[in-house]
């Protein structure tokens, strides 16, 4: 989990390095059948926004949410 959210975060870093704090949310289940998502509802800055991903394969589930929140 620390390696997927560390890679994400340095991707972020390249593409726009300065002006934002960024959070990256990582989770990884075993998958028992039991499915996966995640969801969320923010009220935020226009200029703050997030991004999401789910994969899944029969034995694991993972959900990877990465944050830019504009710092001023």
């Amino acid at each position: 989990m620390k390696e997927i959210g560390d890679r994400v975060k340095d991707r972020m870093l390249e593409i726009q390095p300065k002006g934002f704090k960024y959070v990256v949310l990582t989770q990884v289940n075993e998958n028992l059948g039991q499915g996966g998502r995640a969801d969320m509802v923010c009220h935020w800055e226009d200029t703050d926004t997030v991004a999401q991903e789910v994969y899944v394969n029969d034995s694991l589930i993972c959900i990877c949410i990465a944050l830019a929140i504009r710092s001023f």
